[in-house]
């Protein structure tokens, strides 16, 4: 086995053909990046990560709050803790430029790294490398999810390439080589440092290590330090945030129904429904390695169903089981026998096909974190104001020196272990009422001078707004346009007053009693 690997890798580095297709399929890449090169696209969740390393750098304070008890409001700690390093670089910059364009980078070294690794394995199954190496680079190279992601701010495309560095050299371990299982296993401690299904990651591989004979010495080299990573990450969570799991795991508790639904999404717009019989081209060819991944695939699909999913548009925690399958899909069009051709090619188009529809459903997805961090420095100008609650916390967190109540709970101890799911959690007024924020910022539908839409707003907003309407103590200030269709009302506490000079002329327009005097007034979720 470990004999086969060498010959073929030697073989595959004299490849010229491959170049060719490599460099193509990156520049389709490059063109759907550039697609949403408009800092719209970048998440407000990615400043969260941000605020925490900016913390961390200034304040020796790795969490969003300095002023409270450190809580691991986010997933994604190796990003956090590498976006620390360009944020003590540029202080004054936006950390989102450097993170985008690092995101880019990883997202076409992923791809290059995929083909490479789909040209070796249908080496060995018999099949043809260049062909292998084309599908599998160009359904990569079509996903709007994974170009969108590259650029959203995220740590998606670092999860994604680790994901595919952990396999390209856990091939290999599977040959025997223990200091590449050595290497697997440090990509895979640091996969897990990434977002939390790294350890489901590692679990399969080394599962997968010990099935194949020649394998099981490897597996421990693969294990090893994957575990030593481990460990030190859950000892310092343990020591540090008292908790072995983030913030989040409270505050996203599992929702299969939702899961359920999230997974056939991607079914249609990332695999094109039939996509999966591209497999078919595997019969009696499958390698190690493959088989291993289409395990693998099945798992992580199934634990982004039973987690519920994501409310964040495209397909984000299905990032790997979309590179898994592009790799899957690559060689079975490559080792399809004739009896099989025309159905496993059809397969792969319809799969290409529904990443190319999926492009509008993507694209509208922006955010107007300009304004929210316009926001966040008006409030930090305003001597009175030293809280604020909302829930998009990011850019106008990373804006505004104060606390932040975080009404979605990610950053709030508290408030993410209320019974519920996510976005529909349960709501303590006497909690609100014990912090008391000096301003309230809410989403809601465009107002104008139509009644408030409360029953479109999001659960956590309609708790707040409750909470003033019924228990007092606030005035409505104004409305600023967020987006179309989308206004941010602006809320302030009774004895705060915002200066004309930085918060304009407050709005005539009592929406508080309007809602009050309504036969129905806000219901708290």
């Amino acid at each position: 086995m470990e004999a086969s690997y060498a010959i073929e890798q030697a073989a595959d580095e004299r490849r010229d053909g491959l170049r060719p297709v490599v460099l193509l399929g990156l520049l389709v890449a490059a063109g759907n990046l550039y697609r949403f090169r408009s800092d719209y696209h970048a998440m407000d969740d990615a400043w969260i990560s941000f605020r925490v390393a900016r913390n961390w750098v200034e304040h020796g304070v790795l969490s969003f709050d300095v002023g409270r008890a450190p809580v691991e409001g986010m997933t994604n700690l190796l990003w956090t803790l590498m976006s620390a390093s360009w944020i003590a670089a540029w202080p004054e910059g936006d950390p989102v430029v450097p993170a985008r364009i690092g995101g880019a980078l990883l997202h076409l070294a992923t791809l290059a790294l995929l083909a490479r690794l789909a040209v070796r394995e249908a080496s060995i199954a018999g099949g043809r490398p260049i062909l292998a190496a084309s599908v599998t680079l160009g359904l990569s190279a079509l996903s709007s999810s994974l170009a969108y992601y590259a650029l959203s701010g995220l740590e998606t495309a670092l999860w994604g390439f680790l994901f595919v560095a952990a396999l390209d050299r856990y091939r290999l371990a599977l040959g025997g080589s223990r200091r590449a299982g050595v290497a697997a296993g440090s990509l895979l401690g640091l996969l897990a440092m990434t977002r939390p299904e790294g350890v489901l990651v590692a679990a399969a591989l080394c599962a997968g290590a010990v099935a194949v004979p020649s394998a099981r010495r490897a597996a421990i080299a693969i294990a090893a330090p994957f575990a030593v990573l481990v460990a030190g990450m859950e000892l310092f969570r343990l020591l540090y945030f008292g908790d072995l799991l983030p913030n989040t795991f409270y505050a996203k508790p599992p929702a299969g129904s939702d899961g359920v639904r999230y997974l056939a999404h991607f079914g249609l717009f990332g695999l094109g429904v039939v996509g999966p019989l591209a497999l078919l081209g595997l019969r009696g060819r499958t390698t190690p390695l493959v088989r291993v991944t289409g395990v693998l695939v099945v798992l992580l699909a199934a634990g982004a169903a039973w987690s519920g999913g994501d409310w964040m548009p495209g397909h984000r925690r299905l990032t790997t089981v979309a590179l898994g399958m592009n790799l899957l899909i690559g060689v079975g069009v490559a080792c399809a026998r004739h009896n099989h051709r025309g159905l496993v090619l059809a397969a792969a188009s319809a799969a290409a096909l529904a990443n190319v529809a999926a492009a509008g459903r993507i694209d509208w997805n922006a955010y107007n974190t300009r304004m929210m961090g316009a926001l966040g420095r008006l409030s930090s100008e305003t001597e009175a104001v030293g809280e604020v609650a909302l829930v998009d916390i990011g850019r106008f967190g990373w804006s505004f020196d104060g606390e932040i109540y975080d009404l979605a709970g990610l950053t709030d101890r508290h408030l993410a272990r209320m019974p519920g799911r996510y976005g529909f959690k349960g709501w303590d007024e006497a909690y609100f009422r014990e912090r008391s924020p000096e301003l309230v910022l809410l989403m809601a539908p465009t107002l104008g001078k139509r009644p408030l839409q409360v029953q479109a707003m999001r659960s956590w907003e309609r708790g707040a707004l409750a909470s003033m309407t019924r228990g007092g103590g606030y005035a409505y200030h104004g409305a600023v346009a967020y987006m179309d269709g989308a206004d941010v009302l602006i809320f302030r506490r009774a004895d705060v007053e915002l200066p004309l000079s930085i918060w304009g002329e407050p709005s005539s327009r009592d929406l508080l009693a309007e809602l009050a005097a309504a036969a129905s007034p806000p219901p708290a979720p």
